[in-house]
């Protein structure tokens, strides 16, 4: 159970490092000044659209992915193969959670305001809050 435990915490620092990134991203974003631009007021739209299909890649990986090796780390939690499956889900989770973030540094960037762009870091930071790894022992 050391090993299984040593995996969990380690997982967690670095979803806690991509808590952090979120909002230097967002700070970063703020630090911009923009260049006038004229661009189509639908964009920031179509970025939302395929933000919503990267969480949608995201949710559907972490289901064909993420539970398989959980479940397998409950029936046999020193199993590497398990552990590495399950921390290599966890982590790709948190890259298309953050990559919705990456979306408001670019909805931002391209001259749009920040109360356009929030709403991408938002949802970027509540994604991996609600995606904090655990592992629940079976009821």
């Amino acid at each position: 159970m050391p090993a299984l435990k040593e995996t969990l915490r380690n997982v967690r620092l670095v979803h806690l490092g991509f808590l952090a990134l979120v909002a230097v991203v967002f700070l970063a974003a703020t630090q911009i000044r923009q260049q006038p631009r004229t661009m189509p007021v639908f964009f920031p739209a179509v970025l939302a659209f395929v933000a919503l299909a990267d969480i949608g890649v995201a949710t559907l990986l972490r289901v064909q992915r993420l539970k398989p090796a959980a479940e397998r780390l409950r029936a046999s939690p020193e199993d590497p193969r398990a552990q590495r499956d399950w921390r290599n889900g966890n982590i790709l989770s948190f890259v298309f959670a953050l990559t919705t973030a990456l979306f408001g540094m670019v909805t931002h960037v391209l001259g749009f305001s920040m109360n356009v762009a929030a709403w991408f870091f938002v949802t970027s930071f509540l994604l991996l809050l609600l995606w904090w790894p655990r592992l629940e022992p079976q009821p």
